[in-house]
């Protein structure tokens, strides 16, 4: 107990009192807490059901969700990125900072190969009160090959009525828990749902769009998914496609082909493909299916010497200055740029960026002007050491 000692006039008063340190050890060990843990980060809601290695569609877009606001500053490929199981960094990777959400997607058109991978968050990301990460942050995943529409897609490929469909909502073996449509939900005619496999399959008898909605049960977690299937008549006459492309250790990217049908009807459904036959770059023959059916279709395309372009790589908004940057293949030595500029279309040779080249897996190639407008397009010629044209791309100024 301690005492202290009140003045009033013409009398001297003892107070007791007791010492309440209760309210300033909460507060220090709120500052501690603070300081401990930093920024936190959160799987978003929609990953939480995941297993530790989440199978995931090879145009995965991936969200992590900080308890603070993210200082942009410290949001960069060093900082944030993602590597195969040969510890190999995954280019073409874009990162975009909203508060406390950072989204990792993969640039264009790019895809992943199927295969593991890992998203790699460091403890260099830091929020706007410079608080950063205590340790490096390491969330595996697996690419699922063409028939494998993982359970976070709600669209799956379309079906032809008369012909077989296969597709697996999950990894496809007996390990990856349970499945069954929920009560009052049912599948189209002629498709059935396996409860060990996750897969739908068999033969669609009438054409038309159908909702159901799948659960999947895993230990004591379980998840329910709306999923979407169109199914088209099987008896069309021809098929148009559009050329398949793709770049080395990436994913065969969905197609898209034009079904001719009697009295001049025409529908749209998507080409699986096939991971290519051959690695070798340039053109070669591909292969496919239309949808989930059993319906094949070939046809040539080519694996690009281009890997990425950067549009951006150093942009100065107000001068309208932008360096585009290119990375392509080793075996191109040398870039050309054909494009329309304020002065008329010109050709231009490319500069090799020492620096940019030792840091990627491949050669990458530079251009800086102030007079290339965006929504324009540009035309990229690649030529290898002995000046042969390897490969001709068009694309448009973003």
């Amino acid at each position: 107990m301690g005492k202290v000692l009140t003045r009033t006039p013409g009398l001297i008063m003892k107070k007791n009192f007791t010492h309440n340190y209760s309210h300033i050890f909460m507060s220090l060990l709120i500052v501690a807490a603070v300081l401990i843990i930093g920024i936190v980060f959160k799987i978003s809601p929609a990953q939480a059901a995941l297993s530790e290695a989440a199978s995931v569609k090879y145009i995965k877009k991936w969200t992590i969700r900080f308890n603070q606001p993210v200082d942009p500053n410290t949001v960069n490929g060093n900082n944030i990125y993602v590597v195969d199981a040969n510890d190999k960094r995954i280019n073409n990777i874009e990162l975009i900072t909203e508060d406390n959400i950072v989204y990792v997607s993969l640039k264009g058109n790019h895809t992943y190969a199927e295969g593991n991978y890992r998203l790699v968050i460091t403890d260099k990301i830091c929020s706007q009160n410079q608080i950063c990460l205590q340790k490096d942050i390491i969330k595996p995943f697996q690419v699922m090959g063409r028939n494998y529409f993982t359970f976070d897609d709600a669209n799956l490929p379309s079906a032809l009525t008369g012909a077989s469909y296969s597709i697996n909502l999950g990894v496809g073996n007996i390990n990856d828990g349970t499945w069954a449509c929920v009560p009052g939900s049912l599948l189209p005619d002629g498709l059935s749902l396996n409860p060990k496999t996750g897969t739908i399959n068999g033969s669609p008898t009438k054409e038309g769009t159908y909702k159901f909605t799948v659960k999947k049960t895993k230990d004591k977690a379980s998840e329910e998914k709306e999923l979407t299937i169109t199914i088209l008549p099987g008896n069309y006459d021809s098929y148009k496609l559009t050329l398949p492309n793709t770049t080395p250790g990436e994913h065969m990217p969905l197609g898209q082909a034009e079904l001719s049908y009697p009295a001049g009807i025409k529908k749209q459904i998507e080409i699986l493909w096939n991971p290519p036959a051959s690695s070798e770059l340039g053109s070669q023959q591909f292969s496919g299916y239309l949808g989930g059916s059993d319906r094949q279709v070939q046809e040539t395309g080519s694996i690009s010497y281009l890997k990425d372009v950067d549009f951006t790589y150093f942009y100065w908004p107000n001068y309208n200055w932008r360096t585009v940057a290119v990375n392509v293949n080793g075996v191109v030595r040398e870039v050309w740029m054909d494009a329309k500029y304020k002065d008329g279309k010109r050709t231009r040779k490319m500069d090799l960026m020492i620096d940019s080249s030792l840091k990627a897996a491949g050669n990458v190639f530079g251009i800086n002007t102030n007079s290339l407008e965006t929504d324009n397009q540009v035309t990229f010629r690649l030529f290898n050491a002995y000046g042969k044209l390897l490969e001709t791309r068009e694309m448009t100024v973003k």
